[in-house]
């Protein structure tokens, strides 16, 4: 996997010839150390901070700036300043220099966010967790299957929740087949292509993978099943993806726990591959083998959100987030992939979050920054309520303080963005592996 390591201080450094037939000798350059904010990981609620920081040169320091504005200098090579911060990301670009001129740049980013959790969100009419979140054009939400506690087996429901409305509708119509941990991916006609899942959850055999596609008409209603060309889909909690492309709708599918060997015995494992499958006449058409690509180390459970909100089926730069099962127990993974690289599907590895987690739910709030809630640690209910904001541009995650939360810890819910920029969270498991109706509306203040 090719690396590329981000950090939020950067320090650039300067070099000088002594001449055409010496050596270059680097020059010595001012070295900053941020002193306050203490903890650059842990968003920020108010609409100002104190800058502190030290400066240390061979050279004593004799200026400081940030954003062009001058710090005031105190003792022990410590300046100051009051700045005002932005909601949402603040990016702000440290000069220290020396009595000979020569300057540093480094550049520091404060994440201000102020989150606030309320519970008057719409319930689900049953309580469910592993279903799948469709969001439709024009904001309504459809809710697809999913199961009543873990463990539990799969079931056909379909919930639509409109966008002018403030209560969830069962629709008449439902799934041909009961599954959980699916994807429900929408399409450009703005149907909804339903893929993998099991029959229950926590499948603990190939059987128990649901091979059937099915495409759902929210507002006709219909549901139908469409014919696969190819090896059958055999995943759950997985994560898919649609691009368009010249031949027509690629459909992408990643990870997930299912059939790691197709012959001579299907083998249950989590994989680690990526399949694409093109859409045409409702039918799918698989594009290469059974297994596909490797694409990151075996994940399931995991989420794939874009770093961008438009065009929407472009291909375009998403963030993988989950764990990875290693000797010792899990490990936490994260990475970007780009699909308009020409050059192929190439990881990036970013650094880790602040919680490993899986089941969780995520959302893109602005351009390059997603919010990651709830989700549960190792295996089990361990369920969490916090939140992390990741931000691209910064290169890492973001702590979320809520202040007198009284969130619920859930894992296998779903996440969605209103047109108001607040985040719908619903159902899911609770600690007690029991699904839950209800929901809850989280505003990050920007």
């Amino acid at each position: 996997m090719h690396k590329r390591i981000l950090i939020a201080l950067t320090v650039a450094s300067s070099f000088i010839g002594l001449g055409c037939e010496r050596p270059f000798v680097e020059v010595s350059t001012p070295q900053v150390t941020i002193i306050s904010p203490a903890d650059l990981s842990r968003a920020i609620p108010e609409n100002e901070i104190l800058l502190q920081l030290r400066s240390t040169s061979f050279r004593a320091v004799t200026q400081v700036l940030v954003n062009g504005a001058e710090l005031t200098a105190g003792q022990n090579n410590e300046w100051s300043i009051f700045i005002l911060l932005q909601r949402g990301l603040n990016a702000f670009v440290i000069e220290a220099i020396d009595t000979d001129f020569v300057s540093s740049l480094d550049t520091i980013y404060v994440l201000r966010a102020d989150g606030d959790v309320s519970q008057f969100g719409p319930r689900l009419p049953s309580g469910i967790g592993g279903f799948a979140t469709t969001q439709l054009f024009g904001g309504g939400v459809v809710v697809t299957g999913g199961a009543q506690q873990q463990g539990s087996a799969g079931r056909t429901q379909i919930y639509r929740l409109p966008n002018a409305e403030e209560s969830w509708q069962t629709l008449s119509e439902t799934l041909n087949y009961a599954r959980v941990g699916h994807t429900g991916t929408l399409l450009p006609d703005g149907r909804i292509l339903i893929a993998g899942g099991g029959s229950r959850d926590e499948v603990t055999e190939v059987s128990h993978l649901v091979e059937q596609v099915e495409i759902v008409d929210a507002f006709a209603p219909t549901v139908k099943e469409i014919v696969v060309v190819g090896e059958p889909i055999r995943r759950t909690y997985h994560t898919a993806s649609v691009r368009t492309t010249q031949t027509g709708t690629v459909i992408d599918l990643f990870g997930g726990v299912g059939d790691i060997t197709y012959a001579p015995t299907p083998r249950l494992g989590t994989r680690s591959d990526i399949r694409s499958f093109l859409l045409r006449n409702d039918t799918l058409f698989a594009l290469g083998g059974g297994i596909g690509g490797r694409l990151g180390p075996p994940m399931s459970g995991h989420s794939q959100t874009r770093l961008r909100a438009n065009p929407s089926f472009a291909p375009t730069q998403f963030l993988f987030l989950g764990t990875q099962r290693t000797g010792s127990g899990e490990s936490a993974v994260s990475f970007e992939v780009d699909f308009a690289d020409p050059l192929g599907l190439i990881p990036v590895d970013y650094p880790e979050p602040i919680i490993p987690r899986t089941r969780h739910a995520e959302v893109l709030v602005a351009d390059g920054l997603i919010a990651i809630m709830g989700g549960r640690t190792g295996t089990g209910t361990s369920a969490l309520s916090s939140i992390e904001v990741f931000s691209e541009l910064a290169g890492r995650f973001y702590d979320i303080p809520v202040p007198n939360s009284q969130s619920q810890r859930r894992y296998n819910h779903a996440a969605i963005r209103r047109s108001n920029g607040t985040i719908l969270v619903m159902g899911g498991f609770t600690e007690n592996g029991l699904g839950t109706t209800s929901t809850e509306i989280v505003s990050l203040g920007f």
